[in-house]
């Protein structure tokens, strides 16, 4: 089964009832670490078939297995959840490469077609600066009196200022070319005083996050009781340790129902202990030990403090509409 928990996707499987007494749990559930679905299918479907070989070889060992064979499956079992790891690990770090020679490729490339385009213009500015040089020696001899008459010098002179007039229409538009063709730098390279810089476009303004909005409209608030404010203050921590410090406007009613999936899985004693885990490794601990879960109006009234925040955004118009609401 994949399961996306927080901001990484975890590969959960039962273990079969014949050999939970020799693994000593119920099931396998492990984190994939990663975001991506695509990636998350390819890397359970790795897991799913290595223990299923495992199940089928240690169900027909176990029951008539030595306790040196016994040993033997668990450590086959040991080396399975570490290897993932390590293939994980491996993965990840292939990413990275393939990705670090793309964009050096990208940037050899630009360069390369940069360096073609540049000769390019040099050569052509050269011969425009050339025609422009015979155009004003043409016209200096239009000017004299060398041509049988006035009509005739007129139509030479409007003839050269039309040329003219496309030449340098020509070289306009190559140094804008150029310009468009100047390669982004990349991160901590030396930026040429001679470069023309792009013009700025204006830059997104980003949403405030959960937190600062609740420290606004919540904490903020005289009015509002001490338990009000304590509690959601306990409300926005459990999101935030779950999902990160979102800006409000990129919090989705898909996200709301991954926040309430995790809290009716989330034990009813997290948190009331100095040393409590975090959110994900509670979950997986209470899945593992049967521990006993919150309750349904306590994952309702979570619900409700983020839905009386989330009124104030709809109202002012921060957000267009309120997830935790019905």
């Amino acid at each position: 089964m994949l399961r996306l928990l927080g901001s990484h996707y975890h590969f959960r499987r039962t273990i079969p009832h014949a050999l939970r007494p020799l693994l000593g749990r119920t099931e396998i559930s492990l984190s994939l670490q990663t975001n991506s679905k695509r990636v998350a299918r390819e890397r359970a479907a790795g897991l799913y078939a290595r223990t299923g070989q495992f199940f089928s070889k240690a169900k027909v060992m176990y029951e008539d297995a030595s306790p040196e064979e016994l040993r033997k499956l668990i450590a086959l079992y040991e080396d399975i959840m570490r290897d993932t790891d390590r293939m994980i690990k491996s993965e990840d770090e292939r990413v990275k490469a393939e990705r670090t020679y793309e964009k050096a490729k990208f940037y050899f490339d630009k360069t390369q077609s940069l360096k073609q385009l540049q000769e390019f213009i040099k050569i052509s500015n050269e011969g425009m600066d050339r025609l422009m040089a015979g155009f004003k020696k043409l016209h200096a001899t239009a000017t004299k009196d060398q041509l049988r008459n006035a009509t005739e010098k007129a139509m030479l002179r409007e003839q050269i200022t039309n040329l003219s007039n496309i030449v340098v229409s020509i070289k306009s538009a190559a140094q804008e070319t150029q310009a468009a063709f100047t390669p982004v730098q990349a991160e901590d390279a030396p930026v040429s005083t001679a470069a023309r810089k792009p013009p700025s476009s204006p830059k997104k303004k980003t949403a405030p996050t959960i937190t600062e909005m609740a420290d606004q409209f919540i904490y903020r608030d005289k009015t509002r009781s001490p338990g009000i404010i304590r509690d959601t203050g306990k409300t926005i921590g459990l999101f935030v340790e779950a999902f990160g410090d979102k800006p409000v406007d990129q919090i989705t009613g898909g996200i709301a129902g991954e926040f309430r999936d995790m809290l009716f899985a989330l034990p009813s004693t997290h948190g009331k202990h100095k040393n409590s885990p975090g959110i994900h490794d509670a979950i997986l601990r209470a899945r593992e030990q049967g521990l006993e879960i919150l309750s349904g109006k306590t994952v309702k009234n979570h619900f409700s403090r983020l839905s009386a925040l989330w009124g104030h955004l709809v109202q002012r118009e921060i957000v267009a509409r309120n997830p935790w609401a019905g």
